[in-house]
């Protein structure tokens, strides 16, 4: 038989070697990138690698926050655990912003009773509450306010669709922090005595939820608008003014007061009051708009409609949120002549809404009949004196019906517009929204994931390439 010649293995081979060496630099690239992440993971150090910092905090906000005395507490309504991975990065780092701010998860499941402190709002399971501890003054967002969605019709179903395109809970915290570290708080005085429509009880609890008080004055009573007078209010006289009435009104915005006036058609032959409001370039129109276009449904009639919202700060999350209802409205037609006016429009209808003028008992669209985009929602400001003027037109445009229904926003409007006429400091912070439609569809929030692949990607073939230039240069020089 012949005798096989079996070669002994040649372990100084250069083939072995070099398998060796691959073995034993690709175990260790795989410990080092085990060992990485498992530090990494145990000291919780995040990055964020997105191109638009959807999960840091602007350095604004850092040195606003950092600047803070006053104790802050940020409470994040979270039922069941139900954490927004996004919420609670950027809520995680205003925490460790400064030392006298700090967030506090609360579970309403656990807590049911914990929001009705704080918001008017029924069964909240979602938002965020802002509380100065020191002042007990305090903020509540709902989610609505700092998610930013974007509406479409589903013509299909004729269903609304919602989409969710960005994020504006950074600056909304800062607003909100901003509000509660004021100690200033806006008092409205409701004038009564003319058969004015009153603010109801559901609407003034959340009136007092945001921080503002109210009050009812009766102007034959006195002798001039209180110095607290932050708004002076005046719905829907049933009467006119008295002439000593409408000198009074006169007096208090020579001196740069502030006024909110709904007027409904009944009110164009108020004479002494619209002989005030047309001193600022203000007149109401004696017809009652119908907006076919916007109406709510077919079985509600063409006078009350769903308004079109203008974009500016007086409706910031109301514009494209929310649903303004008018019925019963009258044109507001403003002029800014002098040049000491300046003009905010604020609600309009569609440009084939058409006011009725006559009294022929019907509602449709007759020969003469006024058509075209009406304005019944403005603001008039007196550069001059500092008096500012919110005219509306509307029967229960502020009433109670629409206070604790999220989708409705006359009482945010009101509420806005007081904020902005008695020009209530917030932050004055320009911290921008997050934009989810410009996010790259790579994100690696997190350190580990990043070294890791920097580790495998960049640092395992730099490891590789200079030890075989090594055993090159080894075997050169043995041969």
């Amino acid at each position: 038989m012949k005798k096989l010649n079996i070669k002994k293995p040649d372990f100084s081979s250069i083939s072995f070697k070099g398998g060796a060496y691959t073995t034993i630099f690709s175990v260790i690239a795989v410990i080092a990138v085990v060992a990485i992440n498992l530090i990494f993971g145990k000291l919780n150090i995040t990055f964020d690698l997105t191109d638009n910092g959807m999960f840091s905090i602007t350095d604004e906000t850092r040195d606003y926050l950092a600047g803070i005395e006053d104790d802050i507490t940020i409470y994040y309504l979270e039922p069941n655990g139900e954490s927004i991975d996004i919420f609670t990065k950027i809520l995680g780092q205003i925490d460790k912003a400064s030392k006298h701010v700090e967030v506090v998860v609360k579970d309403p499941v656990l807590y049911p009773s914990f929001a009705k402190d704080y918001t008017a709002s029924e069964d909240v399971n979602y938002g965020i509450i802002v509380v100065n501890e020191r002042n007990g003054k305090s903020r509540f967002m709902a989610e609505e306010d700092y998610v930013i969605l974007d509406y479409s019709m589903d013509y299909t179903t004729y269903q609304l669709q919602t989409q969710t395109t960005g994020l504006d809970l950074e600056g909304k915290i800062d607003s909100a922090i901003g509000y509660v570290l004021s100690d200033e708080t806006a008092k409205i005085y409701q004038v009564t005595g003319h058969g004015e429509e009153a603010i109801g009880p559901e609407t003034v609890k959340l009136i007092n939820k945001a921080n503002l008080e109210v009050d009812s004055l009766k102007l034959m009573m006195i002798d001039e608008i209180p110095d607290d007078c932050s708004v002076l209010f005046i719905q829907n006289p049933q009467n006119d003014l008295t002439e000593e009435e409408a000198e009074l009104l006169r007096d208090y915005l020579s001196k740069g007061g502030k006024l909110i006036v709904n007027l409904s058609y009944k009110s164009w032959d108020h004479l002494q009051l619209l002989g005030v409001l047309g001193e600022y370039g203000i007149t109401i129109g004696d017809g009652i708009i119908f907006d076919r276009e916007n109406r709510m449904n077919k079985n509600y009639p063409a006078y009350c409609f769903v308004a079109n919202v203008t974009a500016n700060d007086i409706n910031e999350g109301i514009y494209n949120k929310k649903y303004i209802i008018s019925q019963g409205s009258s044109e507001i037609i403003t002029n800014t002549d002098p040049e000491n006016l300046s003009l905010d429009s604020l609600l309009y209808t569609s440009d084939t809404a058409y006011i009725k003028r006559n009294k022929s008992g019907t509602t449709e669209k007759e020969a003469g009949d006024k058509e075209g985009t009406f304005y019944f929602g403005s603001v008039i400001t007196d550069s001059v004196t500092g008096a500012k003027i919110a005219a509306f037109s509307g029967l229960g445009l502020f009433d109670d019906r629409f206070a604790n229904v999220s989708s409705y926003g006359n009482i945010n409007l009101l509420l806005n517009t007081v904020n902005a006429l008695a020009d209530i400091k917030e932050s004055t912070l320009a911290v921008r929204a997050i934009d989810f439609t410009q996010v790259e569809s790579l994100i690696i929030p997190d350190a580990s994931t990043a070294i890791g692949l920097a580790v495998v990607l960049a640092l395992v073939p730099v490891v590789l390439l200079i030890t075989g230039i090594i055993v090159v240069v080894v075997r050169r020089k043995k041969s």
